[in-house]
Protein backbone atom coordinates (compact mmCIF):
# COMPACT_ATOMS: atom_id res chain seq x y z
CA UNK A 1 0.00 0.00 0.00
CA UNK A 2 1.20 3.82 -0.88
CA UNK A 3 0.73 6.48 1.05
CA UNK A 4 -0.01 9.88 0.50
CA UNK A 5 3.00 12.43 0.00
CA UNK A 6 3.69 15.05 1.92
CA UNK A 7 5.31 18.14 0.01
CA UNK A 8 6.62 21.06 2.29
CA UNK A 9 9.27 23.52 3.24
CA UNK A 10 11.57 21.88 6.54
CA UNK A 11 10.87 24.51 8.44
CA UNK A 12 13.19 24.30 11.95
CA UNK A 13 11.80 27.20 13.38
CA UNK A 14 8.83 24.91 14.42
CA UNK A 15 10.47 21.76 14.85
CA UNK A 16 10.21 20.43 18.51
CA UNK A 17 11.66 16.92 17.77
CA UNK A 18 15.24 17.11 18.66
CA UNK A 19 14.52 19.15 21.93
CA UNK A 20 17.14 19.90 24.34
CA UNK A 21 19.22 19.97 21.00
CA UNK A 22 18.76 22.87 18.45
CA UNK A 23 16.96 21.69 15.05
CA UNK A 24 19.35 23.63 13.10
CA UNK A 25 22.75 23.07 12.68
CA UNK A 26 25.66 24.70 11.86
CA UNK A 27 25.77 28.20 10.01
CA UNK A 28 24.13 26.58 7.09
CA UNK A 29 21.08 25.48 9.08
CA UNK A 30 20.92 21.74 8.31
CA UNK A 31 18.29 19.87 9.50
CA UNK A 32 19.21 17.71 12.66
CA UNK A 33 18.81 14.02 12.37
CA UNK A 34 15.86 13.82 14.65
CA UNK A 35 13.51 16.13 12.24
CA UNK A 36 14.16 14.01 9.64
CA UNK A 37 13.16 11.27 11.47
CA UNK A 38 10.09 12.75 12.66
CA UNK A 39 8.59 13.15 9.29
CA UNK A 40 8.43 9.40 9.43
CA UNK A 41 6.05 9.55 12.22
CA UNK A 42 4.53 12.52 10.46
CA UNK A 43 3.36 10.41 7.40
CA UNK A 44 2.36 7.50 9.25
CA UNK A 45 -0.06 9.01 11.08
CA UNK A 46 -1.05 11.32 8.62
CA UNK A 47 -2.36 8.28 6.51
CA UNK A 48 -3.94 6.43 9.24
CA UNK A 49 -6.55 6.88 11.98
CA UNK A 50 -4.60 5.46 15.25
CA UNK A 51 -5.07 4.95 18.63
CA UNK A 52 -2.04 4.48 20.89
CA UNK A 53 0.58 3.39 19.28
CA UNK A 54 4.53 2.98 19.73
CA UNK A 55 7.75 3.56 17.35
CA UNK A 56 9.72 0.34 17.91
CA UNK A 57 12.69 1.12 15.59
CA UNK A 58 13.93 2.98 12.33
CA UNK A 59 17.15 1.69 10.19
CA UNK A 60 18.20 5.21 8.81
CA UNK A 61 20.37 5.90 5.52
CA UNK A 62 21.40 9.16 4.51
CA UNK A 63 22.30 10.40 0.98
CA UNK A 64 22.68 14.09 1.77
CA UNK A 65 21.30 16.81 4.41
CA UNK A 66 18.35 19.32 4.09
CA UNK A 67 18.92 23.10 5.38
CA UNK A 68 16.15 25.11 6.96
CA UNK A 69 13.76 26.75 4.20
CA UNK A 70 14.15 24.18 1.88
CA UNK A 71 11.19 22.16 -0.19
CA UNK A 72 10.80 18.79 0.68
CA UNK A 73 9.19 15.69 -0.31
CA UNK A 74 8.09 12.55 2.02
CA UNK A 75 6.69 9.31 0.52
CA UNK A 76 5.95 5.96 1.96
CA UNK A 77 4.51 2.85 1.66
CA UNK A 78 3.63 -0.14 3.77
CA UNK A 79 6.64 -3.16 3.47
CA UNK A 80 4.98 -5.78 5.88
CA UNK A 81 2.44 -6.05 8.85
CA UNK A 82 2.48 -8.85 11.26
CA UNK A 83 1.30 -9.90 14.74
CA UNK A 84 3.68 -10.28 17.12
CA UNK A 85 2.69 -11.29 20.71
CA UNK A 86 -0.76 -10.13 20.00
CA UNK A 87 0.70 -6.41 18.76
CA UNK A 88 -0.12 -5.57 15.06
CA UNK A 89 3.08 -4.33 13.66
CA UNK A 90 3.86 -2.16 10.85
CA UNK A 91 6.78 -1.98 8.81
CA UNK A 92 6.85 1.33 5.99
CA UNK A 93 9.74 2.11 3.69
CA UNK A 94 10.14 6.02 3.83
CA UNK A 95 11.92 7.90 1.49
CA UNK A 96 12.59 11.82 1.55
CA UNK A 97 14.08 13.87 -0.86
CA UNK A 98 14.31 17.54 -2.04
CA UNK A 99 11.27 18.77 -4.54
CA UNK A 100 14.35 18.72 -7.17
CA UNK A 101 14.81 14.92 -6.40
CA UNK A 102 18.08 14.92 -4.60
CA UNK A 103 17.70 11.65 -2.37
CA UNK A 104 17.90 13.01 1.23
CA UNK A 105 17.43 9.86 3.16
CA UNK A 106 15.53 6.33 3.14
CA UNK A 107 14.10 5.02 6.56
CA UNK A 108 12.42 1.31 7.30
CA UNK A 109 10.14 2.49 10.02
CA UNK A 110 8.56 -0.22 12.32
CA UNK A 111 5.85 0.45 14.70
CA UNK A 112 3.20 -1.22 16.76
CA UNK A 113 0.13 0.62 15.63
CA UNK A 114 -2.33 -1.57 17.59
CA UNK A 115 -1.15 -2.52 20.63
CA UNK A 116 -2.20 -5.95 22.26
CA UNK A 117 -5.74 -5.78 24.11
CA UNK A 118 -5.92 -6.23 27.90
Amino acid sequence: MVLGTLLQPLDLATAKMSLPLDAAIGAQRFAHPAILLALANEIFVRNFALGPWIHTGSEVRKFSTAEDGEPIRVRAAVQDRFERKGHEIVVLNVFIDSVGGRPIEYVTHTAIWRPKAK
